[in-house]
């Protein structure tokens, strides 16, 4: 059963709680608190995986709802260990996608939710997944923000896996729309994404994570037509080759 991380220096946090305690009262027994950031918290919790609500911080101020796997591809500029990527849950990851998505239609909220690529910490050693509320002091405070969040969460604690086909993908911006697309609309499911402006330093052991930490085998590498540029596709062919993956332009 996986563990839903409920930090106290967080409000985001806090509010989703509170909401999944509203909501989905039978899965408060799977909380788990900590008085650390979401990104330093003692990630050593016996569970199959860890559910991480939380905060987004973006100086747009833009609202919005994410999802993704924490890890750095280079520098560990905000915890976790450097070029050190986490174990991920595709199908968990999807669920909470979709569902957050289906729940802002239907509620008809004007807020944009997207995949994020991977970063920050903490280094965990079971599939490890944030769903955030952004991106400033008002969207955290907002309890129908939180409320969407907590479904998502709901959705990603009660998935079965495997239930997608888990692509490792590459290109775009730290934002990643044509991916959030690309899943919303098809049977793939995420394992990891890393951006353009990553790719450049990117080390063939990082690349090999990216493959190998999944909670379900990663079948494929999707590389973002308009995200790379030509010398960044040719080098991720490269890794595919060397790695004996296959590798897709879309």
């Amino acid at each position: 059963m996986p563990k839903i991380i409920v930090s106290k220096a967080n409000l985001a946090s806090i509010n989703i709680a509170k909401c999944i305690s509203d909501e989905y009262p039978r899965l408060v027994e799977h909380f788990c608190h900590t008085s650390s950031q979401v990104t330093e918290f003692d990630a050593g919790i016996e569970t199959d995986c860890l559910i991480v609500a939380s905060t987004h911080k973006s100086a747009s101020g833009k609202p919005c709802l994410t999802v993704h796997v924490c890890g750095n591809w280079g520098k560990a500029e905000l915890g976790g260990d450097p070029q050190t990527l986490n174990p991920s849950p595709p199908t968990r990851l999807k669920a909470a996608l979709k569902e957050m998505s289906a729940q802002v239609k239907k509620r008809s909220i004007d807020v944009e939710i997207t995949l994020e690529a991977d970063h920050h910490g903490p280094t965990a050693k079971v599939p490890i997944m944030f769903v955030e509320v952004g991106s400033d002091e008002n969207a955290w405070a907002n309890i129908e923000f939180c409320s969407v969040a907590a479904a998502g969460i709901n959705a990603a604690f009660n998935a079965n896996a495997p239930n997608c086909t888990a692509f490792f993908g590459v290109g775009g911006g730290h934002y990643s729309k044509a991916f959030t697309k690309f899943e919303l609309e098809s049977e793939y499911g995420f394992a990891h994404i890393i951006p353009k402006y990553a790719i450049d330093a990117l080390e063939y052991d990082t690349f090999a994570q990216a493959i190998k930490k999944s909670a379900e085998p990663v079948k494929i590498v999707l590389i973002e037509k308009d995200g790379v540029n030509a010398r960044q596709r040719d080098k991720i062919i490269g890794f595919c080759k060397d790695y004996g993956i296959e590798s897709k332009i879309i």
